[in-house]
């Protein structure tokens, strides 16, 4: 089950002690009773959704939410076959080698 989020002031919180203050992930882990793990996962979601810190002036918690959670896009071009998704079997050989298989 997924953990919840934490809320927008803890993450500028630690982005501040991280980031400004040159804290380690461990002290800024204690210093706000984020878990570790969590307080990893949300340094790197910062890192690479681009804001530094100081955060620029006028980004608010929406934004910085959104900036950190944003959805993946979905991949361009061809999307693979989800045939045995669907509960079609794919054939085990080629259908040059079997040929009844082919479709």
């Amino acid at each position: 089950m997924p953990r919840p989020r934490i809320a927008m002031r803890k993450i500028r919180e630690v982005l501040r002690l991280v980031l400004g203050e040159g804290l380690s992930r461990h002290q800024a882990a204690a210093a706000t009773r984020v878990p570790y793990t969590t307080l990893a996962d949300c340094l790197t979601w910062a890192t690479g959704a681009g804001p530094k810190w100081p955060l620029p002036e006028g980004m608010d918690d929406r934004d910085l939410e959104a900036r950190l959670y944003r959805r993946a896009l979905p991949p361009t071009g061809e999307t693979p076959p989800l045939g045995h998704l669907l509960g079609q079997h794919r054939p085990r050989y080629c259908s040059h080698q079997r040929p009844e298989l082919a479709r």
